[in-house]
């Protein structure tokens, strides 16, 4: 069997999972054992649909929201090597078709100085890329 290339965008105890259209959905689930919850909701996609998959521009870290936290995870990822970004397109800040200091830049720019939203689809809006490149999101944040 095949090793998974990615950790789950937010780890969780107690889920189910359920395959459809190609996809693995995991729903609920728990951030700590016991009677915990959470409303994340994840889609696994794999590397072949990749261009299907759905995101939130910006949203480096899969976590629904755009914050600063987005660029210091592509900052890590970059500079350390200590971070894997899952979802190329949600780090593509700027959507050049390529990750950079320029996306975390953007980010930056965008949350503290007034900056130009990141394009579509994001980065409150969740869905597929509408710009053809090279990169590809092999994890999708459905809700």
């Amino acid at each position: 069997m095949a090793q998974p290339r990615h950790d789950m965008a937010q780890p969780r105890h107690g889920i189910g999972a359920a395959a459809v259209d190609g996809r693995i959905y995991i729903p609920g689930g728990a951030p700590i054992e016991g009677f915990a919850t959470t409303d994340v909701h994840d889609a696994l996609v794999p590397r072949e649909l990749a261009g299907d998959a759905d995101f939130r521009r910006s949203d480096a870290n899969l976590d629904t929201l755009v914050d600063i936290s987005d660029a210091v995870l592509i900052l890590i990822a970059l500079f350390t090597g200590e971070a894997e970004i899952c979802c190329e397109d949600g780090a593509d800040s700027n959507d050049d078709g390529k990750v950079g200091i320029s996306d975390a830049a953007h980010v930056l720019a965008f949350l503290f100085q007034g900056g130009a939203a990141p394009p579509a689809p994001g980065p409150r809006d969740l869905g597929p890329d509408p710009t053809e490149d090279e990169i590809g999101c092999a994890v999708s944040v459905s809700s």
